[in-house]
């Protein structure tokens, strides 16, 4: 018996396509905003890459980052969708390009805002008696996010912040325990809803422009459940990342 979306043939992305795609996009963007960056009026403050060791509380910073996530499906049914299913998380990754850019000084630290692209892998695994599934759901994602951060000397940043994501789903397999065939996640009158949309909260740690350390958390606030069971069923994804980027450079005003 299928407990979740049984799901027909929906057109899907390998993993090596979308991981082309978003290096390519990673060039992309960090070639434009460098252009920008050196198209400097006459007589304005100029820009200059900026040396690791020095203060880089003010610059931009654009980064390419990885991860491992460990993802859930929040589901809820039943008269006034109140009772919770026995889903467990699982793993999976991410891969994307973000830029980070403080905005103005506020108090001791500074106000910024962190946007980019991604390839997020969600899902979860459900288990009831002989009933046994394995949700994977691939997604490219677009988070925008709000931050505060606090510069520590001779150390690093602290920063913290909170914002929507859109994200919209590009493959997967959902894996039965009883040796029935493995369907996909999407598409198809009964296969979960490609688009999701919710909030990301981030914390981390910069090391100057060169690197940082990410904690991030996925809060699904849209009901994945596909049209025959979304009357049912509320399945909302959840997902916690522990992200490591690595930084092209960055600019700031001397």
């Amino acid at each position: 018996m299928k407990h979740f979306l049984p799901c027909q043939v929906a057109r899907t992305f390998s993993t090596p396509s979308l991981i082309l795609l978003l290096v390519s996009l990673a060039l992309f963007t960090a070639k434009n905003s460098f252009a920008q960056a050196d198209h400097v009026n006459p007589g304005s403050a100029s820009l200059k890459p900026d040396n690791p060791r020095d203060d880089c509380s003010m610059c931009t910073c654009i980064c390419i980052q990885a991860s491992v996530d460990f993802a859930n499906i929040h589901e809820s049914y039943g008269p006034g969708a109140g009772v919770y299913s026995g889903y467990k998380s699982k793993v999976g990754f991410n891969l994307g390009v973000f830029a980070m850019k403080p905005i103005k000084e506020l108090g001791p630290g500074a106000i910024g805002a962190r946007g980019g692209i991604e390839f997020i892998q969600k899902g979860g695994k459900y288990s009831s008696g002989s009933d046994l599934e394995d949700y994977r759901m691939n997604y490219i994602e677009i988070p925008f996010d709000a931050f505060y951060q606090y510069s520590i000397k001779n150390a690093g940043i602290v920063f913290a912040g909170l914002g929507p994501y859109f994200a919209y789903g590009v493959g997967g397999k959902i894996k039965y325990g009883d040796g029935e065939p493995s369907d996909n996640a999407f598409g198809g009158q009964y296969g979960a809803k490609r688009f999701d949309f919710g909030l990301q909260f981030i914390g981390g740690f910069r090391l100057s422009c060169m690197a940082s350390v990410i904690l991030a958390y996925d809060l699904g606030l849209t009901n994945i459940s596909g049209s025959n069971y979304s009357d049912r069923f509320k399945d909302k994804n959840g997902a916690f990342s522990i992200n490591l980027a690595f930084c092209l450079g960055g600019l700031k005003r001397k």
